[in-house]
């Protein structure tokens, strides 16, 4: 039902209502184009909190399936605060949106390239590599960990290093451990992850762990075929 700020120093955003209370009037198409497009329907900007630049790489029958099991969603009335951007960025967010052209996926027997598919709209870039002060990822730390998010409580959250380097990513993990690390969130429906504060993360276990072993397995070998860095990162720590 959205409502959920993200505080940078970009300035505020606010997670969008996607159940049908808000989208109920949209067409397919423009659905269609948010995702992808990062626009309205109005066609202005959504500032890309939503990786609209990894979604525009997804297969358009997948795309297709977001928009009817958004559909399916239980509505869910919820007014959302508009997001208040600081200059230059209120301007900036105009050069985001691209132009989506439906593609297909690769063949899930082309376990490389279907891997890096599913790696690219599961946006583990956005997390997993480091940004300039521009907000843009540095490709010279392509998944090497690092970018950091504040949590409540006054501690930080810092993105793992899923380079295959050895020492400070995980070169040393066999598909197995990749996929077992998955596997360890395969809750029962109602039941949360538990809470280590002094260990605590961001990433959407529970959500990853819905995939299949073949869909981990190809992603996991995607990522032992990226370069490796090394990138030693502290992953959580208390601000003071």
């Amino acid at each position: 039902m959205g409502g959920e700020a993200f505080v940078e120093t970009f300035g505020t955003i606010y997670a969008s209502n996607i159940t049908p209370a808000a989208i109920g009037d949209w067409t397919d198409g423009e659905l269609v184009q948010a995702i992808t497009e990062g626009v309205n329907r109005d066609r202005q900007p959504l500032f890309p909190i939503m990786p609209s630049s990894r979604y525009k790489e997804m297969d358009i029958e997948d795309l297709y399936s977001v928009v009817a099991y958004l559909r399916m969603l239980k509505s869910i009335s919820n007014d959302v605060s508009e997001k208040k951007l600081k200059f230059p960025f209120n301007h900036i967010e105009r050069t985001f949106p691209e132009t989506y052209n439906p593609i297909s996926k690769p063949a899930d027997t082309d376990k490389l390239a279907y891997g890096k598919y599913l790696a690219t709209i599961a946006d583990c870039i956005s997390c997993h590599t480091p940004r300039n002060k521009t907000g843009k990822p540095i490709e010279e730390l392509y998944l090497a960990g690092g970018y950091e998010f504040p949590i409540h409580g006054g501690g930080t959250v810092r993105a793992s290093n899923i380079t295959p380097d050895n020492t400070t990513g995980i070169g040393s993990w066999v598909g197995e451990d990749f996929i077992n690390r998955f596997m360890e969130y395969s809750f029962p429906p109602g039941e949360g992850i538990p809470v280590e504060q002094e260990n605590n993360t961001i990433m959407p276990w529970s959500a990853y762990a819905t995939m299949t072993d073949a869909d981990l397995s190809a992603i996991y070998l995607y990522l032992m075929s990226v370069a490796p860095i090394n990138n030693n990162v502290n992953e959580w720590g208390r601000t003071e």
